[in-house]
């Protein structure tokens, strides 16, 4: 048993390697003397006495304390203290003292006396192994050398990280012992496997985990080698100190060998049983390989003989079975070709069944997929459908609040139109002259403004609505009527003039009774709706034809001048020019009703004629005017067409036969390209 020792002063270094020390052994015996028990069922407690037995040494304290004899007479314990130099002291405070204890008259007297260890001394030795008759002390292991040793730790005496913890080692036994002399031998009996069997007595052979302790036999060469471990050994047990400075003891046996353990003969004769018993044991194991062997060849022939037997029994089986199918074969057969027909009728209708069953599953994934379009196609047009009327809205919240400016505008225009028409006559507006179109006929104020007021409803109402669109016209480089509109623009002008004629319309029925007093105004108005989309034309073309070109002579000219209102402009200018309109026919058509009033055949150029177009100009670099590339981005969203620089027309020109072209900038919002045939 092992305990934890507090005071390590007293201990003597064994072996620094592996940390082993002796101890002085400590133990006191004290006796104490019980009185007389005269009242039945009355006790003492050994626990009271052992307590007041520990309070009479304090502040000294026993390590261990233990009853080791309980009388009626007398209780004896043995304790043990840390340190030898405590005994003296303990035996002074208890040996010849009296114990009071309650409940009791008598004291207890107690006596204290300090152990004798049981350890051998020189004296038994020599006279042991001078007395002897079968010993001779010449002989090593029959001679005082080898001491005898028990209740040593296994765990003390392993080999430092070993794989087996448990298992002592000879080697570090022998390198402990050789503090107090050159050892011969050393023999640990439990690391014997065959040492039980040998001896026929149950040693306590190393097993896994099996024991704390052992035993073992150490033998020194030298007597004095002997003498000096009895000696130092004496009185004495064994202490491990652990690398944290913790230390536990625990008590060992030491005596001298008188079994001739480790004497040549003894040696000798384990030597000889040890190699009979492995022989023997290689016998056994031979006799059980062969017996193994023998029962496993018999073994194999029953099982081949078996496999025989159930070879045959198959086989000939087997030949009953091919017997029966032959001839259930041959009655199949014939079966077969009965229902071979049969059979391929089956097929054929099974094939065409499942050709119909695929057929079916084809129109049903088709049919699937149809349905899953149109359901993917209804909810785009629900979505364009709801944007549509969002757009509508927003367009019918604009609409009426352009009604509500246009309604001002109209009335602010009439006003002045009656504050004009009421001053006396010869008198003139601070703004400037009438011009004398317009003062010819009654009414022309009025339908100049009407003019005025259908372009900015047409602006208003068309043009606007497609600068909806700016964005989609840019990605996708073509007009937006359809978004706008909901009408079809595969054909762009026709598109165009039927919005322009449902306009006319919606103002002839709607507007004119607002201002037109009689029949020359009302041809004054229609003239005037006519001119709503080219109203820019027809005050710049005059300015061109005038200004820029006014020295020229022309007899004939032709235009392609929307509804006329360049060709007014150049009748205007050369009364003895005569102008030939050409343009589609419902162009033509709408000019000749509401402007011209003649019919006028299309013709063509002659030798020697010319083409005036009147455009608004970009720079030819394309960075400006800011006014025509608005234009330009107003023909992409109307007519999907664009404006161009001077050197673009006349390119366009040259090669239609144009040779010689000019240019002029008006500083309007027209300019000028003149293109000439060579004569």
């Amino acid at each position: 048993m092992t305990t934890i020792v507090h005071d390590t002063t007293e201990a003597v270094c064994l072996s620094t390697e592996y940390s082993l020390y002796l101890k002085p052994i400590a133990k006191i015996t004290v006796s104490v003397a019980l009185p007389q028990l005269k009242l039945p069922g009355k006790s003492i407690s050994n626990w009271e006495v052992m307590e007041r037995i520990k309070a009479m040494v304090a502040p000294e304290q026993f390590s261990a304390l233990r009853i080791s004899k309980s009388t009626m007479d007398f209780i004896r314990f043995e304790g043990e203290v840390e340190n030898k130099a405590v005994v003296k002291s303990l035996l002074a405070r208890l040996d010849g003292k009296s114990i009071k204890l309650s409940g009791f008259t008598d004291v207890l007297k107690v006596r204290a006396v300090e152990n004798k260890v049981d350890f051998p001394a020189r004296h038994d030795w020599d006279s042991f192994f001078r007395d002897a008759k079968d010993m001779n002390e010449t002989v090593p292991g029959e001679r005082p050398d080898t001491i005898h040793l028990e209740g040593l730790p296994c765990r003390w005496f392993s080999q430092k990280d070993s794989q087996f913890p448990d298992r002592p080692s000879e080697e570090v036994l022998s390198a402990v012992f050789q503090t107090f002399g050159q050892v011969r031998n050393v023999d640990i009996p439990m690391l014997d496997p065959y040492r039980e069997e040998m001896l026929d007595k149950n040693f306590n052979t190393f097993s896994f985990g099996g024991h704390l302790n052992f035993e073992a036999y150490v033998q020194y060469q030298e007597y004095c080698g002997f003498t000096k471990a009895m000696d130092t050994m004496r009185g004495m047990k064994l202490m491990l100190k652990g690398d944290d400075g913790k230390a536990v003891a625990c008590n060992i046996k030491v005596a001298f060998d008188t079994s001739k353990h480790l004497s040549e003969l003894a040696l000798k004769r384990r030597t000889m049983e040890r190699m009979k018993l492995q022989e023997l044991e290689r016998q056994r194991e031979e006799q059980k390989r062969r017996e193994k062997e023998e029962e496993e060849r018999l073994k194999e022939d029953e099982r081949k003989q078996k496999e025989q037997e159930e070879e045959e029994k198959e086989r000939r089986k087997e030949e009953r079975l091919r017997k029966r199918e032959q001839k259930l074969r041959e009655k199949e057969q014939r079966k077969n070709l009965k229902k071979a027909l049969k059979q391929q009728q089956q097929e054929k209708e099974r094939a065409e069944r499942e050709e119909q069953e695929r057929q079916e599953q084809v129109r049903q994934k088709e049919e699937l997929a149809r349905l899953q379009q149109l359901e993917a196609c209804r909810r785009k047009q629900e979505e364009e459908l709801h944007r549509v009327e969002v757009e509508k809205q927003r367009a019918l919240e604009l609409q009426r609040r352009e009604k509500e400016l246009r309604e001002k505008l109209l009335g602010n225009l009439l006003k002045k139109s009656n504050d004009r028409t009421a001053k006396p006559p010869g008198t003139q507006d601070q703004a400037g002259s009438v011009p004398a179109e317009e003062a010819s006929v009654p009414g022309g104020a009025v339908a100049m403004l009407g003019v005025l007021g259908l372009s900015i409803q047409y602006s208003s109402r068309t043009i606007y609505f497609c600068w909806h669109y700016l964005t989609d016209a840019v990605r996708e480089g073509r007009n937006q009527y359809e978004k706008a509109f909901g009408v079809s623009s595969k054909d762009l002008f026709e598109a165009l003039y039927r919005l322009i004629l449902m306009l006319m319309r919606y103002h002839q029925k709607h507007v004119t009774p607002i201002f037109c007093r009689n029949n020359v105004e009302l041809k004054t108005w229609l003239r005037g709706t006519a001119l709503s989309v080219a109203a820019t034309s027809l005050f710049s073309g005059g300015y061109v034809l005038k200004k820029h070109w006014s020295k020229a002579k022309y007899r004939r000219a032709s235009y392609n001048s929307c509804s006329g209102a360049l060709a007014k402009q150049c009748t205007s200018a050369y009364p003895e020019c005569t102008v030939t309109i050409f343009d589609l026919p419902k162009v033509v058509r709408m000019s000749r009703e509401h402007f011209v009033g003649e019919a006028d055949l299309r013709i063509s150029f002659h030798q020697g004629g010319g083409v005036l177009l009147v455009e608004a100009l970009l720079h030819e670099d394309g960075s400006g005017p800011l006014t025509v590339q608005l234009y330009s981005l107003n023909m992409l969203v109307q007519t999907e067409g664009r404006e161009r620089t001077a050197a673009q027309y006349a390119a366009l020109l040259a090669a239609a036969g144009f040779a010689n072209t000019q240019h002029r900038l008006t500083g309007k919002i027209y300019d000028a390209v003149l293109g000439l045939k060579e004569t």
